[in-house]
């Protein structure tokens, strides 16, 4: 369960003839459900129905869909392999040597086809990430505050049964605190020029729509002027929007 869980997390930013999308990046926001339907109609036949139908809940713990405490979990076991899959995959990501380039150059583009880079949550957008820049200048919070309460509250520390397999050391974990103190480092002495390791190339990059993420990010940048307001009375920030 745990494997096909792994395999197939991601398996919804594949297109299928049907689809519209130029780009599996396009389903960003929906890319855990359709992963959840890819295990249904893909691996029934090779690991059971009920290994995929139980991988295709737990799924689920990998991204944001569906609020954590609403995942359809039968016993602790099915909760356990959910959360050491959606740890692995934090982890797996935060602790590439070259994790902080990948954000610039390649996650900020499957955002911007993602529509990730604008709340349309609220009765006006709000621009989340107005810059590949941006982005890095927000990822220590997100680091520190989102991710690292998911791992240690939300997810309950499973991460911690690494310690074991790397005798008492957890190098993942070392290596996206590593990642980030780097990127704090870049950013408190204006040097983000400093980030100039390289990911490999693959076949996708040949594909990838570049210009059309450059086009949307300008018109984004035209239409929609987001001004951080000073801390509101109530403790949280407001946005003042103009579109």
């Amino acid at each position: 369960i745990g494997i096909t869980t792994a395999l197939f997390h991601d398996a919804g930013y594949i297109r299928e003839a049907s689809d519209t999308a130029k780009n599996g990046a396009a389903y960003t926001k929906t890319h855990v459900s359709r992963s959840a339907d890819f295990i249904i109609k893909h691996t029934s036949s090779i690991v059971g129905s009920e290994v995929a139908e139980i991988a295709s809940r737990i799924v689920h713990f990998t991204g944001y869909e569906i609020p954590y405490n609403k995942i359809a979990v039968k016993d602790i076991q099915e909760k356990l392999i959910g959360t050491m899959v959606a740890s692995s995959d934090i982890l797996a990501q935060m602790a590439d040597r070259c994790y902080i380039e990948k954000c610039r150059d390649r996650l900020y583009p499957e955002f911007v086809l993602g529509g990730m880079t604008v709340d349309t949550s609220k009765q006006q957008d709000f621009v989340i990430y107005h810059t590949a820049k941006d982005m890095l200048y927000k990822t220590p919070e997100f680091y520190h505050v989102t991710t690292k309460e998911k791992l240690d509250k939300t997810f309950n520390k499973v991460y911690k049964y690494l310690d074991a397999f790397f005798e008492d050391r957890n190098l993942y974990l070392e290596s996206a605190d590593s990642n980030i103190k780097y990127l704090e480092e870049a950013i408190k002495n204006n040097d983000l020029q400093s980030l100039r390791r390289r990911p490999p190339k693959n076949i996708a990059l040949k594909s990838f729509p570049f210009e059309e993420v450059y086009k949307q990010e300008k018109l984004l940048s035209i239409q929609t002027i987001t001004i951080p307001n000073k801390q509101a009375s109530n403790g949280s920030k407001s946005y003042f929007n103009f579109t």
